[in-house]
């Protein structure tokens, strides 16, 4: 297993097992999703739930790590979020926590629409 897979994790305080280190090899957890979407998108979730995020700091921290990693990976991540926000731009139902970022999806949609598809190497 790849180190950059390997992560050390402390189990948290009220889980019974306080203290305790548990290793996680991130790439056997993908391979457990086996190409389950949602599986994926309940893992992040679960994160950003937790840590009660804006998304902002966060955010720039992602576009860095992507910017870092391969070229197909980058353009596979890409083309995630851009079909995450064309999806989003068709939302009918917004309220006060989402009605901003469901206008900015539909302003960026316009110019997604307009862009070449991706092609991939």
């Amino acid at each position: 297993m790849s180190d950059q897979s390997k992560y050390v994790v402390k189990v948290q305080p009220g889980s019974g097992d306080e203290g305790e280190e548990v290793v996680v090899y991130l790439s056997r957890v993908a391979r457990a999703m086996n190409g389950d979407v949602e599986k994926m998108y309940r893992l992040v979730d679960s994160f950003f739930n937790r840590i009660g995020v804006d998304g902002h700091r966060e955010g720039k921290a992602v576009g860095q790590l992507i910017s870092e990693d391969h070229p197909t990976m980058q353009s596979v991540m890409i083309a995630v979020m851009t079909e995450a926000i064309l999806v989003l731009s068709e939302k009918q139902y917004t309220d006060a926590r989402n009605a901003q970022s469901i206008e900015l999806c539909r302003r960026l949609a316009e110019v997604i629409r307009e862009a070449p598809k991706q092609s991939y190497i």
